[in-house]
């Protein structure tokens, strides 16, 4: 059967009890349900195989969607686009939106995601709120005004709504600290400031905790009080703590600090949050970058130092020729990785990122896992970018595809041609998720890994990007 089951929702609404019918597709996918108090509407009516997406998207919607109606209840409606068919795949006319992770938005009744809309900052807001909850990159059509954002980028065709891609790993799950770290201009007419200085406020707002009851995605507020601290560093001296800054504060509630900074000069900057019982989390770092522009002033960027950059490489093998299995072991991988990197410290010194050996998935672990990936074990079939990118992405084995990882698939390459003698490499930069299905005669290098090393940070924001609880 088409459906392999039907859970049933309850939904709660001014004391009433409604029932929805949520549908799962055969490959997991969730259909996004209607809303019971118009906290989003569909584009497409309920059931018309259109707004399909998997339980992340599903969730991250719902969550985003929610916060939205809570700060800005008399501002338009978000108006929910297309995300993928049941079963993913090619969705006519989207070149994308074939593997439940994006989704195309407006606002109803007045669509504030339109690049002639005179209040662009409502747009910012929306965006803001998309990146909190786990969104990895947003196509509009004016994207210089999102200049603390940028995961906001240009796109033809989008200047009148977000297409929203999220990175599955970052949406809050069950008990995730949800906080929003910001960063902008104290006068930003004055983009240089005065004698080689420039005026920020850094703050960082406490949305509240996500929790999941009667199958509904919400954020409910923490009782006590919960400690907020920012840590800031000069990057041209890493031990130089320009400030550390701890401010308690009561359930939701926004810490503001005022500082002034030298200009041209590039800082990192963190969150750290204890929590009222006791626990610790904190963000990555951001990256504070005072050059001045003369069009859009000092780069106030919500965004990874990429100094700091650490990039771990799952390897899967997918092929059994012997010749393969007696050169693929984890020792020529590490070896390999460690000629990578002299090769990109040599071509890149002033960047210390690192591509480092995280784990190896057998062929025989591949064969056992049963997933679609199986079917490009030694197989007699070229590259197809569609449909192998839809391999990796239905693959929910950890094991099999690393979703923390940059993941390089070894294989046997195969062509009309030239048969296994091919040695054909394939990288796919994937919004920034790379993943690589590597020949086991090639070997790694700046070539394969090109995209990769021009631009690390912009990977590593996909990478371990989520709030990380700390041990005690």
């Amino acid at each position: 059967m088409f459906l392999l089951n039907i859970l049933v929702v309850l939904l709660q609404s001014a004391g009433s009890v409604f029932a929805i019918e949520v549908s799962r597709s055969s490959v997991g996918f969730v259909e996004m349900p209607e809303s019971i108090n118009n906290q989003w509407i569909l584009k497409s009516p309920y059931g018309s195989e259109k707004a399909w997406g998997r339980t992340e998207m599903i969730r991250h919607l719902w969550l985003v969607c929610r916060e939205w109606n809570r700060r800005y209840p008399d501002r338009p409606g978000i108006r929910i686009g297309d995300i993928s068919k049941p079963r993913g795949g090619l969705f006519r006319p989207h070149n994308t939106h074939s593997v439940g992770l994006a989704v195309d938005i407006k606002t109803m009744p007045i669509n504030i995601v339109d690049s002639k809309y005179e209040k662009q900052q409502q747009a910012i807001e929306l965006a803001e709120l998309f990146y909190t909850f786990g969104a990895s990159l947003i196509l509009y059509g004016q994207p210089h005004k999102f200049d603390g954002l940028p995961v906001v980028i240009p796109a033809k065709g989008h200047d009148t709504h977000f297409h929203v891609v999220i990175n599955p790993d970052n949406v809050p799950s069950e008990g995730d600290w949800i906080f929003m770290p910001k960063i902008t201009l104290v006068d930003p007419g004055n983009t240089g400031g005065s004698q080689g200085t420039v005026s920020i406020v850094i703050s960082c707002e406490l949305i509240g905790v996500a929790v999941e009851k009667n199958n509904q995605w919400k954020t409910i507020l923490p009782t006590g009080l919960t400690n907020i601290t920012f840590l800031l560093e000069d990057m041209h001296n890493s031990s130089d703590a320009i400030l550390t800054y701890s401010d308690l504060i009561p359930r939701s509630a926004t810490v503001k600090k005022q500082l002034t900074l030298k200009r041209n000069h590039k800082y990192r900057w963190r969150i750290m949050i204890t929590t009222p019982s006791n626990q610790q989390i904190q963000s990555k770092w951001f990256l504070l970058d005072t050059s001045h522009n003369a069009q859009s002033g000092p780069k106030l960027s919500v965004f990874n130092a990429s100094w700091d950059t650490n990039l771990p490489v799952h390897f899967t093998v997918l092929t059994r020729n012997p010749k393969a299995s007696e050169r693929i072991t984890e020792r020529y991988l590490k070896n390999e990785l460690k000629a990578l990197n002299t090769e990109y410290a040599r071509l890149n010194p002033q960047n210390k990122t690192v591509f480092s050996f995280k784990s190896i998935c057998s062929v025989n672990a591949v064969k056992g896992s049963k997933t679609r990936l199986s079917r490009l074990i030694d197989a007699r079939r070229q590259y197809n970018r569609e449909l192998w990118r839809k391999y990796v992405y239905l693959c929910y084995d950890p094991e099999v595809v690393d979703p923390s990882a940059i993941n390089v698939f070894i294989y046997d390459a195969y062509s009309k041609k030239s048969g296994f003698s091919s040695k054909s490499t394939w990288l796919q930069r994937n919004c920034n998720r790379p993943y690589i299905f590597l020949d086991w005669q090639r070997t790694l290098n700046s070539n394969s890994f090109s995209s990769i090393i021009k631009e690390p940070q912009l990977v590593a924001r996909y990478i371990g990007d989520k709030p990380r609880l700390l041990k005690n």
